[in-house]
């Protein structure tokens, strides 16, 4: 009797184990899926619920504007910021002083209607004869202008000179503050005004 050869036989069991294996791993998955469907909502996972129920973010605060009208105001009115040093404030320069004024001569006291009468009719003996006798050749009218002004704008240089010798001022003032020798420059009498200029007038 022939007899066949003893030819091992191959083990199953670890294919067994494989396909054990997959069918866990698919049966977990499924599970899984099976769980999440069935509950949308993210709140009912325990971590997603933690998340969820954290406070919202807070919005910053918006700044408070100040209700002044004056930025200079508004600027005083901030606090200064800590570390800076205190800057010196600037000095107004002081105001430039006030020019000089000029001494106003002082009016002449009025004169001798008799003189005014002869110096302003040319009555050049008249003139001379109060004058011998004492009346006062510095002197003006009512309108504040001197004799010897008169006299220059009448044109009688006769008795310009009798006034300068008896001392009237050649340089003082007409009531509109002109000088003497412009008054004689102005009416173009050039006798007069050579007369002025040698006793000592400035314009």
């Amino acid at each position: 009797m022939e007899t066949t050869p003893n030819t091992p036989t191959p083990s199953r069991r670890p294919v067994v184990l494989f396909l054990a294996a997959n069918g866990a791993i698919i049966a977990a998955v499924a599970l899984a899926l099976v769980f999440l469907l069935g509950n949308p909502s993210p709140s009912s996972h325990p971590a997603l619920a933690d998340l969820t129920s954290q406070a919202p973010i807070q919005q910053p605060l918006p700044l408070p504007v100040p209700s002044s009208d004056n930025p200079a105001q508004s600027r005083s009115s901030s606090p200064r910021l800590p570390g800076l040093p205190n800057l010196p404030s600037i000095p107004t320069p002081p105001a430039p002083p006030a020019p000089p004024t000029q001494p106003q001569p002082e009016p002449l006291p009025p004169g001798d209607p008799d003189l005014f009468r002869a110096v302003w009719t040319g009555q050049v003996d008249e003139a001379e004869r109060l004058l011998q006798a004492g009346a006062q050749a510095n002197v003006s009218d009512e309108d504040g202008d001197p004799f010897l002004r008169e006299a220059i704008w009448r044109g009688h240089p006769e008795i310009v000179i009798l006034l300068i010798q008896a001392g009237a001022d050649v340089n003082a003032k007409a009531a509109n503050g002109d000088s003497l020798l412009k008054v004689a420059r102005f009416y173009r009498d050039a006798e007069i005004e050579q007369v002025l200029l040698n006793a000592g007038a400035t314009e």
